[in-house]
């Protein structure tokens, strides 16, 4: 999953820079949620993609330090490669955006790998299942990107279809704030007119998208990127800090969530996988979200407080055995 979510995080970056948008670490570490250092490590990675002593990445000497594409020189066939799979790993591109961005990314490197970068992803072209609800959703993004840099009120159409298999339509007045990827699914923050909360909205489940003349200069500050290093899965919540035993590899957790830290190891703790058992804290936005995340590693992680946590993740697991436990009956 972190490296999924790291891989996706690299292909955002891309795109903002063959936009032809010039980033820093601070701005990238505020859009994404993650640190500056670890802002600063994707920027690194993908500065050291040189090609015929051409820097795929340029570093402007600016305060804070900028950084651009150099659009003229030509990408290493191996980096398109590499970005080639992480799109088709996503699945989250329609078949005419993933042939649209495939095309793209073959025209930045040199004529005689195409036959090979071809020949490397013909299987996994022709077996391509893009998520359920994905759509041409391309112009919408740059739509609502331009809502947002304008600060314009929208109005639009959301079915939320987590809620209720019928839910019923809304029809909302909006001002947007952001749009993120967490790995499969776009979403787009929005500042709601009516009730004045911050929700998150799915863009599949967007309709009948309509930008209005009307701007809000005094636009709310919902630290969009700052809040998404909290979250898991796009979900909001309660900032707490959570302590767990957790018996896996620390990077896993690093690169998931910026804010875990050790706080002590465990040396006599028993652990039949070869690592130290590590208490590890760190802060979230409480939600369905990190308990989704804390119940599917359980097998490696143990939440130790705080308590009301723990009974929740415990009824969960609870539920889910009895769920199995009810097979065995009926057999």
């Amino acid at each position: 999953m972190a490296n999924i979510q790291a891989q996706s995080r690299l292909l955002a970056i891309l795109n903002l820079l063959f936009s032809g948008d010039t980033v820093t670490a601070q701005s990238l570490a505020t859009q994404f949620g993650v640190t500056v250092r670890t802002a600063q490590r994707d920027l690194d990675q993908l500065q050291a993609l040189s090609v015929h002593g051409q820097l795929l990445l340029r570093r402007i000497p600016t305060r804070p330090v900028g950084y651009h594409i150099d659009l003229n020189a030509q990408v290493q066939p191996g980096v398109v490669l590499m970005l080639e799979k992480m799109i088709l790993q996503s699945r989250t591109l329609t078949a005419v955006e993933l042939q649209t961005a495939l095309n793209a990314l073959q025209q930045l490197t040199k004529n005689s790998a195409l036959p090979s970068l071809q020949q490397s992803i013909a299987e996994e072209v022709a077996n391509y299942e893009p998520i359920v609800t994905a759509q041409n959703r391309a112009r919408l993004i740059w739509q609502l990107q331009k809502a947002i840099e304008q600060k314009r009120h929208i109005a639009l159409t959301y079915v939320d279809r987590e809620a209720s298999e019928w839910q019923a339509p809304e029809t909302l007045l909006v001002v947007p704030l952001a749009i993120s990827f967490n790995g499969q699914y776009f979403h787009l923050s929005v500042h709601v007119e009516a009730s004045r909360e911050i929700r998150d909205l799915q863009l599949d489940w967007i309709s009948d998208f309509q930008a209005l003349t009307q701007t809000d200069s005094a636009q709310p500050d919902p630290k969009v990127g700052a809040r998404r290093r909290l979250q898991a899965y796009g979900y909001r919540g309660k900032t707490i800090k959570i302590q767990f035993e957790y018996y896996g590899l620390l990077e896993y957790v690093y690169d998931r969530f910026p804010t875990a830290h050790v706080l002590r190891y465990l040396p006599g703790k028993h652990n039949p996988w070869p690592f130290r058992v590590a208490v590890v804290e760190m802060d979230v936005e409480y939600s369905t979200g990190i308990r989704m995340w804390l119940i599917t590693q359980s097998p490696i992680l143990k939440v130790i407080a705080p308590q009301n946590v723990v009974a929740d993740v415990k009824a969960h697991l609870k539920l889910a055995l009895a769920r199995y436990e009810e097979d065995d009956i009926t057999n």
